[in-house]
């Protein structure tokens, strides 16, 4: 199941993207859990920041949306949105190039005994230990700070 680091940390502004990889991640959990018994191995790759299209298509529909708000939204929100933009440029410019979840998703395949995640990244290995290890506002103050330093 492709999932996502999305699916274990959700950040601002992408409440969707986030909803959809945390049903991944329950679905993922689910499903290994009905077809283990059968032979049946269910993985979920986890990547973190991968250099795809992705970054272009979800700034151009997000444009046209911010384009439409309300002025009073626009000054309660630009700081964050200018953030997220420039998270999401620096994500598609310095990304993992998409071939190395490829090589995750072969070794997973391949694998006798795959593990039930793989994280593709250091940024996704570092989200998740941080996720695991602190308190959720610390958590939340963290990813708060990261994406407005951006």
């Amino acid at each position: 199941m492709m999932s996502s680091i999305g699916g274990l940390v959700a950040g601002p502004l992408f409440g969707p993207y986030s909803a959809s990889k945390f049903a991944i991640e329950a679905f993922t959990d689910v499903l290994r859990q009905e077809v283990g018994p059968l032979g049946v191995r269910v993985v979920a790759i986890e990547p973190g920041a991968i250099a795809t299209p992705i970054w272009e298509r979800g700034r151009l529909a997000g444009d046209d949306r911010w384009a439409e708000v309300e002025p009073d939204v626009e000054r309660r929100y630009s700081q964050l949105v200018d953030a997220v933009r420039a998270l999401a440029d620096k994500a598609s410019r310095d990304g993992l190039p998409a071939e190395h979840v490829a090589e995750v998703v072969a070794q997973a395949v391949t694998s006798r005994r795959p593990r039930t995640r793989y994280l593709v990244g250091k940024d996704a290995v570092a989200q998740a230990w941080l996720c695991r290890l602190l308190p959720d506002r610390v958590m939340d103050a963290l990813v708060r700070r990261a994406v407005l330093r951006a």
